[in-house]
């Protein structure tokens, strides 16, 4: 907001101070040049007044000036040889347009009506007296239609990396997810001096035991130094955080207590305690079974 307010700040300033000069320029050359009729008086205000008509109509014609430009997509070209040279091309069929509808309004206001060889004298004269600065506002124009074209297409280009990167990034979450679950479906254990192959699928619940972590399956106890934390993100999702020190396979559930001692009774008889602050979890997870 405060950069829209900033750049129309700027283009008033430039319409007021290119009237105003204008409007000096010419009552400079009437009052010193001896170019005035006898008799015909000038005033800095009226001069002020006429040029600043000539403007308003410089201004109606940007939006036709915009509309070509937008219409033949000449936005991405500009800096290309042919694509500068049809831009200039417009610009100076729009100051064409704009001096004929000034010496058509001039000619209806002094004589009434259009009257040829009148409006013929007066566009000439309006040509060579504007198109210079007629010619800089239009390129003023171009120059900032066509960085906001740049903006608005490198936003959009950043918006596209950044839409990709997170479609990227949730694929590479995915992928990992599915990376660790296919892993982690054996266990490495050291027994001895043997490495033992443990199926997940087989394990009952895990226990936790200061640094390490005791494993159950099938009335045995394997131990891993590994933290409870990375069993559980290493784990398939049937394998439920059920307290600080007990993670349990769904799979082997058998009984849910809830009489004052929150238990989880395993097929084999095991008891599990069950923290007060996962029962509503653990009820979702038995719900989804």
């Amino acid at each position: 907001m405060e950069i829209k307010v900033r750049t129309l700040g700027m283009q008033l300033f430039f319409l007021v101070g290119v009237i105003s000069f204008d409007a000096w320029q010419q009552y400079f050359y009437l009052s010193n040049f001896n170019i005035l009729a006898d008799g015909e008086t000038i005033s800095m205000w009226g001069l002020i007044q006429n040029h600043s008509l000539k403007w308003l109509v410089w201004v109606v014609f940007i939006f036709p000036f915009v509309f070509i430009m937008n219409k033949m997509d000449l936005w991405e070209s500009s800096l290309t040889v042919s694509g500068m040279i049809k831009a200039i091309s417009i610009i100076i069929g729009v100051i064409i347009l704009a001096v004929c509808t000034i010496s058509l309004m001039n000619s209806f206001q002094d004589e009434g009506a259009l009257v040829w060889n009148y409006w013929v004298e007066v566009a000439w004269f309006t040509f060579f007296q504007k198109f210079a600065t007629f010619m800089l506002g239009y390129l003023l124009v171009f120059y900032y239609m066509f960085h906001r074209y740049q903006l608005d297409h490198m936003e959009g280009k950043i918006s596209t990396i950044r839409e990709v990167k997170n479609s990227y990034r949730d694929l590479y979450e995915d992928l990992k997810e599915q990376s660790i679950q296919e892993e982690t479906s054996v266990l490495y254990v050291k027994v001895g001096n043997k490495i033992k192959v443990v199926p997940v699928d087989k394990i009952q619940w895990i226990q936790s035991d200061d640094y390490c972590v005791r494993v159950h399956i099938d009335g045995h106890e394997y131990v891993l130094r590994k933290s409870m934390k990375a069993m559980e993100e290493m784990l398939p999702d049937n394998f439920i955080r059920v307290h600080r020190q007990a993670i349990v396979n769904t799979e082997f559930m058998n009984e849910l207590v809830f009489n004052g001692r929150n238990l989880i009774i395993l097929n084999n008889g095991t008891q599990v305690a069950i923290a007060r602050s996962r029962l509503s979890e653990i009820r979702k997870v038995v719900k989804s079974l």
